[in-house]
């Protein structure tokens, strides 16, 4: 893995990707300007590549005991430890791992850990038990989990017959009145859709930097949901109506956005 660096050398400049980023105030998207993050290095500055990340993504699959090889950097014991959850959520379908963070898709534990920075995001996600792994790397700001999302459900459902659309149910026809974009004082757009039969909340594409809830759980009062994974985890999203029963905002924390005209 020598292309995964925290400072760049003059032959790895020649390969930097230009990370670009847009606001809510402007559709133009603008180059942004590579600075050392300093006391943040840790947590926002590691530079790599689709080959080094895959190298990295190989190793998640020596947990198990029988694929422990003599080249083998970390234990199967510690590779398990570190990818067997230390906390689930209420629902149990989100698991928090030391490094990662576990949810279900087409029925497999899914492994992933993303990133952002200005200009840059990284997804990584793992299937321990198909060895199977999905990296995404962007150069600009859309949400990445979603794509990856997809990517992994088509792999691991490619041997049955993939559905063009989902049924409608009542619930989603219920929810059609939620969907639409939300703009904040954060300088956040948010974007509630319906995608693989889930209520979600997303950033759009040419939002200021920020985290989405991702996918909602429904709760036992209408137009109240909670977010099950990422950092907005177990945080409530209220939807807020007028006295004539329209949609107007939405309450996600104590942040409120409003709906755009449409």
């Amino acid at each position: 893995m020598r292309s995964t660096v925290f400072n760049l050398d003059n032959s790895l400049k020649n390969r930097f990707a230009t990370g670009y980023q847009s606001s809510k105030d402007s559709s133009i998207i603008n180059p942004v300007e590579d600075e050392d993050l300093r006391g943040y290095v840790a947590a926002g500055q590691l530079y790599s590549t689709i080959q080094d990340l895959s190298k990295w993504t190989s190793l998640q699959f020596d947990s198990d005991q029988n694929n422990q090889s003599s080249k083998q950097i970390i234990g199967y014991r510690s590779l398990r430890e570190m990818q067997r959850p230390t906390i689930m959520d209420n629902q149990w379908t989100t698991g928090y791992c030391l490094p990662w963070i576990a949810r279900k898709i087409s029925n497999e534990i899914v492994l992933r850990h993303t990133g952002f920075t200005y200009g840059f995001r990284a997804d990584l996600s793992f299937v321990p038990k198909q060895r199977l792994g999905v990296i995404v790397l962007s150069n600009t700001v859309p949400e990445l989990p979603p794509l990856t999302n997809l990517i992994l459900e088509h792999i691991l459902n490619s041997q049955a017959p993939l559905k063009d659309n989902e049924n409608i149910t009542a619930t989603t026809v219920l929810q059609k009145e939620l969907l639409g974009l939300y703009s904040g004082e954060l300088g956040l757009t948010l974007k509630v859709e319906y995608i693989n039969s889930s209520l979600q909340v997303n950033l759009v594409d040419d939002t200021a930097l920020g985290f989405a809830p991702g996918p909602l759980t429904k709760t036992s009062k209408a137009d109240i949901f909670v977010a099950n994974q990422g950092r907005w985890f177990g945080e409530q999203i209220k939807f807020l109506r007028d006295k004539d029963g329209f949609v107007y905002a939405l309450d996600l924390g104590p942040f409120r956005f409003t709906m755009d005209k449409k």
